[in-house]
């Protein structure tokens, strides 16, 4: 494990840009369900389990044709879920990464659900192939436009499996109005946004030439977003990090497989890429170099030490003062203990 984290840092740090890819997944963390067979999909929705409907049953046109109270339920009762769910840490670390690199980062996902939006990334670098929960369009896609869910405010009854509401109309022939998302056996999905989209994707991966991919959460089932990252890390001769608690597996050797959880992977990742580039930092200074295992000691002894206490003794300006002493925190909690459990800080030099 440690050198497979290693070598996914090398890919990171090497990278000039980052195509995130991500599927049902990366929500996971944040409270959201990732609903593929029917035991899964019944437990994040008890009450759709007396119908005997499963997901692939449910989330079709055709639904709203025999199931109507049943089809508006499911969509307002998962808008609800979305708005509420508050994306995990690990979009803020992603974020963090790929806005940091030269040619900065894009986003492919098979995510309805809008949480890339809510951690702040730039919409304008985000490709959702399946489209989203947070838009509208015509039932008859009348137009081929979509538009801002934000006016449909649903009103449930979780028990009954019904919408209390009136359900959305369509801006242009008054329709019913659905949610723009991409189901299965439809025929009138609006994709004019996410041509746009692809086609803004398409630019940026034509302009990068030193690309790391990392995939996030993507499922066997719906295969969409995995063949989207092996197709395009073997035409761009990319590194390629899989990240997936269940299906981890990858075609090629020199694609990287980490089988764990998505949130603590890419904390992971990133305490080991903070500390990489601390070291480089410290390497790059000679009074940094020597000075550190002091700092260490220091803290060891007296971990509330001032960031004044720090600059008087190591002679260190304030910010190098404050880089040091949050280094230093972040590889005590590395070292081995004692049987105090306390750092053992000479393992350290």
């Amino acid at each position: 494990m440690k050198n497979d984290l290693d070598y996914a840092i090398s890919l990171i740090r090497q990278a000039d840009s980052i195509l995130i890819t991500a599927g049902a997944g990366m929500s996971v963390d944040s409270g959201l369900p990732d609903f593929r067979s029917s035991g899964g999909f019944w437990n994040a929705y008890p009450p759709l389990q007396k119908t005997g409907l499963n997901f692939a049953q449910t989330a079709t046109p055709q639904v709203y044709q025999d199931y109507p109270d049943i089809a508006y339920w499911f969509f307002g009762h998962r808008l609800n879920q979305y708005r509420n769910a508050i994306p995990h840490e690990g979009y803020q670390i992603l974020k963090r990464w790929g806005e940091a690199k030269p040619n900065g980062y894009f986003v492919f996902t098979s995510n309805v659900d809008g949480q890339f939006q809510k951690a702040g990334f730039d919409h304008k670098r985000i490709c959702e192939i399946h489209g989203t929960l947070h838009r509208l369009q015509c039932m008859k896609n009348c137009k081929g436009l979509t538009w801002s869910s934000d006016e449909f405010m649903p009103i449930t009854d979780d028990e009954q499996c019904k919408l209390l509401s009136d359900p959305p109309r369509c801006h242009y022939c008054n329709s019913l109005a659905r949610q723009n998302v991409l189901m299965f056996n439809d025929y009138d999905f609006a994709n004019a946004r996410y041509l746009i989209q692809k086609t803004h994707l398409q630019s940026w991966l034509a302009r990068v030439n030193n690309l790391v991919v990392i995939e996030l959460g993507a499922g066997k089932a719906v295969p969409t977003v995995r063949n989207f990252s092996e197709r395009t890390a073997k035409q761009k001769k990319a590194g390629f990090i899989r990240i997936n608690n269940k299906e981890a597996g990858v075609p090629k050797m020199h694609f990287l497989s980490l089988e764990m959880n998505i949130l603590n992977a890419l904390k992971m990742l990133d305490e080991r890429l903070i500390l990489a580039e601390f070291d480089e930092w410290i390497e790059s200074n000679e009074h940094y170099r020597r000075v550190f295992p002091e700092v260490l000691t220091a803290l060891t002894d007296n971990p509330e030490r001032s960031i004044s206490s720090l600059q008087r003794q190591f002679s260190l300006g304030f910010n190098s003062a404050i880089r040091m002493r949050e280094m230093a925190t972040l590889k005590l909690s590395h070292l081995p203990k004692n049987s105090q459990n306390e750092p053992l800080v000479t393992e350290e030099k």
